[in-house]
Order: C-alpha cells, then sequence, then structure tokens
C-alpha cells in the first residue's frame, strides 16, 4: 500500500511538472536552462502553479481532481508549445549551460542522498501534530472528500464551519490543502502518513531550482555541499516531517527570493516571470507569505532605485501580479467570516505589551543563530553580506540584508500586538515562522561566499556572463543547447 500509494504521488506530481513545462516555455525559460536541471524547475514551476490556480477552481465550485486539472495542464502545455514555435531558435548562448564530468555527478549525488533519505522517512512518519491535523490534512481531507470529482467541492457550510474545527487557522489559504487533495485523489485515498512524500517532493523541486539558478555563478562541489547540508539541517527536517506548511512555505518563497536577486543581476525577463509566479504560489501557502513577499520586493527595489531606476516599473509590475493572486481568498475568507484574530494592532496594546519585546527578541536571536537546528545558516550569510558590501558585490547581499531587517521587524510588531500567550503559543512557533529566513541564508551561503572569497578577475568575468568554473579551477563556458 505505501508502494502503491507513493508511486501515485510521484505520477501527480509528475502530471504538474508538464504544466510546469508549458509554463517554462511561455517565459521562455525552458531553453535557456541547465539541460536536465530544467527538469526540477519545471517540477517546482507545476507545482507553484497548482498552489496559485487549484484555490480559484474551489472558488468556483469546480474539484482540483484530475478530470478537472488534467485538461488545464494540456493546455498550459499546448500555449507553451504554440509560444515556442512563434519565438523560433534562440540567438545567442545562454548562460550558465550544463556542466558534465565528475564533479557534476558528485554533486549531484551528494543533493539527492539527503532527498532519499527525507521520502523514506516521509512515508514511514506517522501525522501527529495537531496543527498539521487541523489546518492541512483535515482541510485537504474536506477539499477531496467534498462533492464529486466534477463540481461541489468547497462548501462553507462544511469548510468555514467553526463548530467542526474550533481550534483551526480558518483564515489560512488553502492552496497547502489543495496541493494535499490532490495528492489524495491520485492515491484514491487520504492516506495521511504517505502524503507527508508530497512535501519533499515540493523541496526537491526547490533544491533542483536553486541548483539550475545558482550553477552559472558558483562551482559544483561547494554549491552541492550547500544545498546538502540545507537538506540535512536539523530545522528543515524536523519540520517537514510534521507536514507543517511552514517548510515548503520557506522554500518557495527563498527560491522565488533567489530568482528574484538573479532577474536584478541579470536583467532577464524569464527570471523575472519564474519569481513572480513563486512568489504567488508563497501567498497562497500560509498568510506568513505577505510580509515575507513584501520584504525580498522592498529589498530588491531598494538598491534598483539607485542605480537602475527604469527596472523598477517591471518589479512594481510583478508585485502588482503577485497581490492580485492574494486577492480571491482575501474576498472568500471575508464573505465566509472566515477569521480568528490573533493580532489586533493598537498602541494600546503595544503599551501594555511592551514587557513582550524582551523574549521576542531573545526568541528571533536564538532561533536564527542557534548552530545546531539551523547550523548558524544566518549569521554565516550575514557575515559573507557584510564582506560582499564591503567588496562592493552587492548583488545578493544588499538584497538579503534588507528582507532579512524587514522580516525580522514584521515578527516583532507581529507579536507586539498578539492576544494569545506569548510564552506558550508564539515563542514556540518562532522555529517555524523564522523558517524562510534560515533557508533563503543557507541557498545564499555559496554564491555569497564565492563572491567574497574571488578573485576580481573571476568575479568580473561571471558578473558579466561567464560560467562558474565546474570545481573552482577552469572556467567552463555556457555552450547552446538545442
Amino acid at each position: 500500500m505505501i508502494v502503491s500509494h507513493s508511486i501515485r504521488i510521484l505520477v501527480g506530481s509528475a502530471a504538474l511538472a508538464v504544466a510546469g513545462w508549458g509554463f517554462l516555455l511561455l517565459i521562455d525559460a525552458w531553453r535557456r536552462l541547465g539541460r536536465w536541471s530544467r527538469l526540477a524547475v519545471a517540477l517546482l514551476a507545476g507545482q507553484a502553479l497548482f498552489l496559485t490556480v487549484a484555490p480559484l477552481l474551489l472558488y468556483a465550485g469546480l474539484s482540483v481532481s484530475p478530470v478537472i486539472v488534467l485538461p488545464l495542464v494540456g493546455l498550459v502545455a499546448v500555449a507553451g508549445l504554440l509560444a515556442a514555435r512563434r519565438r523560433g531558435p534562440l540567438p545567442a548562448s545562454p548562460r550558465g549551460g550544463d556542466r558534465s564530468g565528475t564533479t557534476a555527478l558528485v554533486g549531484v549525488a551528494l543533493v539527492a542522498a539527503p532527498l532519499l533519505v527525507l521520502a523514506v522517512r516521509a512515508v514511514l512518519k506517522p501525522l501527529y501534530q495537531i496543527d498539521t491535523m487541523l489546518n492541512w490534512a483535515m482541510k485537504a481531507k474536506v477539499i477531496w472528500a467534498g462533492g464529486h470529482h466534477v463540481t461541489g467541492v468547497l462548501d462553507h457550510r462544511v469548510f468555514a464551519s467553526p463548530d467542526l474545527h474550533p481550534q483551526a487557522h480558518l483564515e489560512y489559504p488553502i492552496g497547502m490543502n489543495a496541493l494535499l487533495a490532490w495528492s489524495f485523489h491520485w492515491m484514491g485515498t487520504a492516506d495521511v502518513r504517505v502524503m507527508h512524500l508530497q512535501l519533499v517532493v515540493l523541496v526537491a523541486a526547490a533544491a533542483g531550482t536553486s541548483w539550475a539558478v545558482l550553477r552559472p555563478i558558483v562551482p559544483d562541489l561547494p554549491l552541492a555541499l550547500g544545498l546538502a547540508g540545507l537538506l540535512t539541517m536539523p530545522a528543515v527536517v524536523n519540520q517537514l516531517l510534521t507536514a507543517y506548511a511552514d517548510v515548503p512555505l520557506a522554500f518557495v518563497w527563498a527560491v522565488g527570493a533567489l530568482v528574484l536577486m538573479r532577474w536584478a543581476a541579470e536583467g532577464e525577463r524569464y527570471l523575472l516571470g519564474l519569481a513572480t509566479l513563486l512568489l504567488a504560489a508563497s501567498l497562497a501557502v500560509k498568510q506568513d507569505g505577505t510580509f515575507y513577499v513584501a520584504a525580498i520586493y522592498v529589498g530588491v527595489a531598494a538598491p534598483l532605485l539607485l542605480r537602475e531606476r527604469r527596472r523598477v516599473r517591471e518589479l512594481l509590475a510583478s508585485a502588482g501580479i503577485v497581490v492580485l493572486t492574494a486577492v480571491p481568498w482575501n474576498v472568500y475568507s471575508a464573505a465566509h467570516h472566515l477569521s480568528r484574530k490573533d493580532i489586533r494592532p493598537g498602541l494600546a496594546r503595544m503599551r501594555a505589551q511592551t514587557g513582550d519585546l524582551p523574549p521576542t527578541f531573545e526568541g528571533i536571536f536564538h532561533v536564527l543563530t542557534n548552530p545546531r537546528t539551523t547550523l548558524s545558516a544566518v549569521p554565516l550569510a550575514v557575515a559573507l553580506a557584510l564582506v560582499c558590501v564591503v567588496r562592493r558585490r552587492r548583488t545578493e547581499a544588499v538584497p538579503f540584508l534588507i528582507s532579512l531587517a524587514l522580516v525580522v521587524l514584521a515578527i516583532v510588531l507581529i507579536y507586539w500586538n498578539n492576544v494569545v500567550t506569548l510564552r506558550i503559543v508564539l515563542l514556540p512557533a518562532l522555529q517555524r515562522i523564522l523558517m524562510g529566513l534560515v533557508v533563503l541564508a543557507w541557498l545564499l551561503v555559496p554564491p555569497l561566499a564565492y563572491a567574497a572569497l574571488a578573485s576580481q578577475d573571476t568575479y568580473d568575468e561571471t558578473a558579466a556572463g561567464g560560467a562558474a568554473p565546474a570545481s573552482g579551477g577552469r572556467r567552463v563556458r555556457a555552450e547552446s543547447r538545442p
């Protein structure tokens, strides 16, 4: 049963990858990515499309079953093929082509090994966390079991009834619930044990996308070691296997933030298109995505305002699209009174709860600097970013430092205005809420380290469009691909 359900989840994920392939064709990304690494990008793009679009189907009274979704997947794929045919062949050599050889194979093995361990642990992991049962598994069951394969799935009289789940967060968006329901449809049952595998597939696609994006500017082995370290990080492993949405949110947002930074550095519009999709998907996972998305847009916009103001318009257009994707859920939740106001801002409340600030700052500092759970990812990335700023290599450094500061500020303000028990409820949750910063920091350690330590000639050549050396030695140029 476990093997059969696992295979069905993988087949369902492969179906979404076809939609991701069509999307990459539409934005002219497919032919510009590495021949093998683009498969992971297609998988992540397909999952992000589902996270963003599936709730719209539910609001319209439709199902997220294969009967409804697969024809839409086909439409995206056909649209992508037509766009690619009109566009014609790629006129110039793409940047960051595939590199082959021992270092590439070793790198792939380093990243694949912890993913395989995670996959095995995932299908054997029982579901026991109460928040997971209330906010993710139960809502996914409602979406899967309600109505039938075509219509009548999201009945607000069932889904929105607080009497059925008084402790659930009704205000959470339902993208992740829909993705889990997609797995239930393929398995034919709500197998809450094997459903963890869907989350591992998402993380694997995010790791592969990070490899594809960073490989042109970071040698294979340092990049692979960095990704392997992230996938074995205790904070990531422990939280992922609880089936909370925080790790999926962290990976989708962090990779979207990474792609947005690369767009700011390279100016390639396909990178902006991919970043827009991923950041929109993060809003569909959990409401925490709101301040994360705002932080990275401000972090990328700030240096652009100083040196390339004309490109800020493109960035604003991207941000506007992301905001628009969140409107339907806000309309639906307001119409059906889906809210549980744990945070109620006000000056009087802030004055009364000034004593909450010291433990909040202490909790944030402890989570971000803990060497055992996060491998000191954030302090290491901050130190490298400061070196890069001093050396005037600020492509990733400045956006990261700004977004880090803004996310921390947002969390402090949220905790300062809480109406629940700080020490019992909120402080333990910091390990999950800060996961986005931890993942982004660790993803940035390889490029920041390379930028901080590389010679001026090597750094200038990489920034000008060359590919990073395969193993820190001889530089490998990108080659054209069909």
